[in-house]
């Protein structure tokens, strides 16, 4: 009998449908939704707009992450249907974008002054501290359909990401519970990251290693944070006025020098909490996307691998964060005490920045936390055993990380 998640994520009556027809056709020799880069890119330059030559680094991604869906992943008729959105969804936008930047020279003179990066592994607190203070109207995080559908303007921008969305949760209502969003919510770096075609986003929802470690180069990673950078002065310059950036993603604390080397005055928040606690949660939401776009998707390769990525990961942060122990504007958050005292950390949050704190700030606060008590506790059913871990081997693996993680 196959392993059972800890939610309860089934497929829809119209995704079943989809992949039953499309399944059928396979049979007989039709292959309906296969990924073909150059029709994807002949569309995307179409829809743009767009004439000139793409940037190189966005078609080796993009070649190299259809490679890895077409060969690798084991889509499903409904996969390749979705991927294939999305694919030209952020390849036009990116095009859309490559157009803007070269009409207003303006762009790549605007500062990105003091971001701040919010930094942890799912269920610790990063995603609660990033709801949270974007409610401050003297932060700015990038949103969601500005990240998907930028290119249409607010009004239809808004509309077509939250379709994107439904469909996404009406494909799969149970996913919701593991992980609820809509088009105004904070957007996290990876989505930003996929419009540079170099973005872990896709993996969460595929088994795509080729791609993965194409993603880990140090030049791939390098392009993609320059282009994140440009991205927010694209976003200031049309604003109009400077923002005070809040930004967040998991996967920063894999290339933290490089991070420092594109905002040298970035203020830093390391959330924390064993990883037996969150490595199961991290593991469940992976498979249950992937069980969506796959038939074939193996809970044990899942937890090998991202037992893997996560103790190099974090071996390395433990040494790149000795390095930085004097630098200043970075702090380490405990998951325990953002449980605990949700709305008396942020104060320390903005005593230790030298932020301005009033009482509407305040109220807002307060507001988003009654009515979203899951962001503030992080509540989590998962077992490690799903994914062939074990207690102990996960506290072996990560053994310096639980150090330094008590000397906090």
């Amino acid at each position: 009998m196959p392993k059972k998640l800890y939610t309860d994520v089934k497929p829809s009556l119209k995704l079943k449908r989809i992949n039953s027809v499309g399944n059928a056709l396979n049979k007989i020799g039709i292959q309906v939704h296969k990924l073909d880069p150059q029709k994807i890119v002949k569309q995307a330059c179409a829809d743009a707009g767009y004439s000139k030559a793409i940037p190189s680094e966005v078609v080796e991604g993009l070649n190299t992450l259809i490679r890895s869906l077409n060969t690798e992943a084991n889509l499903n008729p409904y996969g390749y249907k979705t991927f294939k959105h999305q694919l030209l969804r952020n390849l036009t936008l990116r095009l859309h974008l490559e157009n803007e930047f070269e009409h207003f020279e303006k762009v790549k003179h605007q500062k990105i002054k003091e971001p701040v990066f919010i930094i942890g592994m799912p269920k610790t607190g990063a995603r609660f501290l990033h709801a949270t203070l974007s409610t401050d109207p003297e932060k700015r995080s990038p949103l969601n359909w500005e990240c998907t559908q930028g290119n249409k303007g607010i009004k239809l921008g808004m509309a077509f990401a939250q379709k994107d969305i439904n469909d996404f949760f009406n494909a799969a209502p149970g996913i919701k519970n593991l992980h609820s969003f809509n088009a105004s919510s904070p957007q996290d770096c990876l989505g930003i990251f996929a419009l540079n075609f170099c973005s872990y986003q896709y993996s969460g929802s595929a088994h795509i290693p080729t791609y993965n470690k194409w993603c880990e180069q140090e030049k791939n990673v390098y392009l993609t944070l320059q282009f994140h950078k440009r991205f927010l002065q694209y976003l200031q310059f049309k604003s109009g006025k400077q923002d005070r950036w809040l930004l967040k993603s998991p996967l920063h604390v894999a290339h933290l020098p490089q991070l420092l080397e594109i905002y040298p005055d970035a203020k830093i928040i390391f959330t924390h909490r064993k990883p037996k606690e969150t490595l199961a949660a991290t593991c469940s939401l992976i498979s249950s996307l992937r069980m969506l776009y796959s038939d074939k998707e193996d809970l044990n390769r899942t937890g090998q691998e991202q037992i893997n990525m996560s103790t190099t990961y974090y071996a390395n942060f433990v040494e790149v964060r000795k390095k930085l122990k004097d630098r200043p504007h970075i702090l380490d958050l405990k998951f325990k005490n953002i449980a605990e005292h949700p709305l008396l950390i942020l104060p320390i949050l903005y005593e230790f920045f030298g932020w301005e704190l009033n009482d509407d700030i305040k109220e807002g606060f307060k507001v988003f936390a009654d009515k979203n008590p899951e962001e503030v506790y992080q509540y989590h059913k998962g077992e490690l055993r799903n994914f062939g871990l074990e207690e102990e081997l996960v506290a072996q693996r990560f053994k310096s990380y639980l150090n330094f993680i008590d000397e906090i």
